[in-house]
């Protein structure tokens, strides 16, 4: 099973929606090594590891972009 970024995903934020697609891609990276009868375990571990620091990455940003957005419509 993969997960697949569809136009029901697209925010139209270019930045996001690319954080977004490279979110899904490391995800179903990993559900392949997972999913191999002989795991890799290292290149999951690694995978995990990229993914926990791209997602803390990703929320930095979004929480950025969130805040621009709301300031500038108070303003």
């Amino acid at each position: 099973m993969q997960a697949v970024f569809d136009d029901s995903l697209i925010t139209g934020n270019k930045m996001i929606d690319t954080q977004h697609k490279e979110l899904i891609e490391r995800i179903n990276k990993l559900l392949i090594l997972c999913e191999n009868e002989k795991p890799a375990k290292r290149e999951a571990i690694e995978t995990l590891d990229y993914l926990a620091d791209y997602t803390e990455f990703h929320l930095a940003q979004l929480f950025m972009f969130l805040f621009m957005l709301c300031e500038s419509r108070i303003t």
